[in-house]
């Protein structure tokens, strides 16, 4: 966002975010008519809370660029990039990506099993390292 514009809404996305209040929603929503600005409020949640080392992953979908346009890519994006930020995490997504490397040319579902879900629960067992953002 131009800086100085939509201050209140970015305040009230990181807020939610940094929340250790249980009864916190798990998820922002956010909704509109096309061009109201919601990728740019998106990205500059994503921006603000990259600077604060608060933020797990992101992916913007994108009609002009193939990668950013296949729905099967989102998921081992995430996994990756929680990866890069945790070595418990890769450790354990290394131990499945070698028994089944096939998984991220599957379905969605399939990934988010295998991807997040399995090796989060593995590194989870040990510590509690808190909730994701992304």
């Amino acid at each position: 966002c131009t800086p100085g514009t939509r201050v209140q809404i970015l305040e009230d996305i990181k807020d939610w975010a940094i929340s250790s209040d249980p009864g916190s929603p798990s998820a922002y929503w956010i909704s509109g008519m096309a061009g109201t600005g919601k990728s740019t409020i998106a990205i500059s949640v994503c921006n603000i809370l990259k600077s604060e080392e608060i933020l797990a992953g992101s992916f913007f979908c994108s009609r002009q660029i193939a990668e950013c346009r296949d729905y099967r890519s989102i998921v081992p994006t995430l996994a990756y990039q929680l990866a890069k930020i945790s070595s418990a995490f890769a450790t354990a997504l290394v131990a499945i990506l070698s028994k089944d490397f096939d998984v991220v040319h599957k379905e969605p579902s399939e990934q988010i099993k295998h991807l997040l879900i399995k090796p989060w629960e593995d590194v989870t067992k040990s510590f509690n390292p808190g909730p994701l953002i992304f």
